[in-house]
């Protein structure tokens, strides 16, 4: 079978009734990834700018949630005492590289070790690939500093590692889906002279503490069932109340 790679070719092979034949070869080269996107941490201490070590969580969509050759080991550590890694525990190894099936949402756990080190920690992250777009959420959770950190507005989590610790973390990614929105009056068949109009609208998605919320509700009539709509103006927000507008309509 392919495996992963970037300098792949194709070529083409015609041959006629007569067995004579001709080929063209493609100039272009293409890569295969069998990765739909990923998210790389990169960890360091101040107290040893030397010691940084990069883990990739990843999705795909034929990967498993466990131990899977898409899954790649973590080195052993170096002969030291002192060194910073980190990984993701997967069954009873350690892994650099954790691709998981797509989901909504995916959910990565991984620890940091600070062997012989101690002082400040910065784990920084970038991303790239499809369908890592504006509306995902990225969220690193320290599950020992009960923090939470959203990396699509800030790419980076400082903390302080003491001497021999391993913390465990979370990282999280949910994408955002539409709101949805009701109308709840008017309710009536017949209505006249000034009308109070009102929907009901929520947007549930988000991951603690980062929620989405409703950022405007507008209202819009129609004249008959295949007239244009027109707008009647914005609905007023009120904390944990239904969005309301008045509209005269005589």
């Amino acid at each position: 079978g392919l495996t992963e790679g970037s300098n792949y070719r194709v070529r083409a092979i015609a041959t006629d009734s007569f067995g004579l034949s001709a080929q063209d070869n493609s100039n272009a080269t293409f890569s295969i990834s069998f990765i739909l996107w990923k998210i790389e941490l990169t960890g360091s201490v101040s107290s040893a700018a030397l010691y940084q070590y990069l883990i990739i969580a990843a999705a795909a969509p034929w990967a498993s949630a466990g131990e899977d050759p898409l899954d790649g080991p973590d080195p052993p550590p170096v002969p030291d005492t002192t060194y910073f890694d980190m990984f993701f525990p997967i069954s009873a190894s350690n892994y650099m590289r954790d691709v998981r099936p797509h989901a909504n949402p995916t959910t990565w756990n991984f620890k940091a070790r600070a062997e012989g080190l101690s002082g400040s920690t910065t784990i920084s992250s970038s991303y790239t690939g499809v369908p890592l777009s504006e509306s995902h959420f990225i969220v690193l959770q320290d599950t020992a500093a009960g923090q939470s950190r959203n990396l699509r507005v800030t790419p980076a989590y400082n903390y302080s590692s003491s001497l021999g610790e391993i913390r465990n973390f979370n990282l999280i990614v949910k994408s955002n889906s539409p709101p949805s929105v009701q109308v709840t009056s008017p309710s009536v068949a017949t209505v006249a002279g000034t009308i109070n109009v009102m929907a009901a609208a929520s947007d549930p998605d988000g991951i603690s503490p980062y929620n989405d919320s409703i950022a405007s509700v507008s209202f819009q009539y129609a004249s008959s069932p295949y007239s244009a709509w027109f707008n009647i103006g914005n609905g007023a927000l009120a904390s944990g109340a239904p969005a309301s507008g008045v509209w005269s309509a005589s």
